[in-house]
């Protein structure tokens, strides 16, 4: 995303500082909140503003998006210690990945929702990292 972000920048002739990066507190291991980058010089209009920011989300939907249909082409993993759970997707992409997600197994862990099994597939790491993203 900051990439894109320092292309759409550089295009209007904007210069951004360095991103200062927010590490998840108090879980450092599991990643960044995001990072913040602060504009050195005015943006010459509001396109440039809007193209600043836009460029940014897209990049990361199209990151996800990719990393989702990798992890779907590699099919689940081998070992079976990864599982995907189903119930806890939002409705749209329920509806887009479970053509490819193959048979259910049901697991032994209660669900915080309720309900008394959790319904879990098979997956990739890289599958469950494209949708987290």
């Amino acid at each position: 995303q900051e990439s894109a972000r320092r292309a759409a920048a550089g295009s209007y002739g904007v210069e951004l500082s360095p991103p200062f990066l927010l590490p998840a507190f108090p879980l450092v291991s599991t990643g960044l909140l995001g990072s913040v980058t602060r504009r050195l010089t005015p943006a010459p209009n509001k396109e440039a503003e809007f193209a600043m920011s836009f460029s940014a989300a897209v990049a990361g939907y199209i990151v996800s998006i990719g990393t989702t249909v990798a992890g779907l082409a590699l099919g689940p993993e081998k070992d079976g210690i990864v599982n995907l759970n189903y119930q806890l997707l939002p409705v749209i992409l329920k509806v887009l990945i479970r053509p490819f997600l193959g048979v259910a197994s049901v697991s032994d862990q209660a669900d915080p929702f309720a309900d008394p099994m959790n319904i879990a597939f098979p997956a990739n790491p890289i599958l469950v990292g494209g949708i987290c993203g």
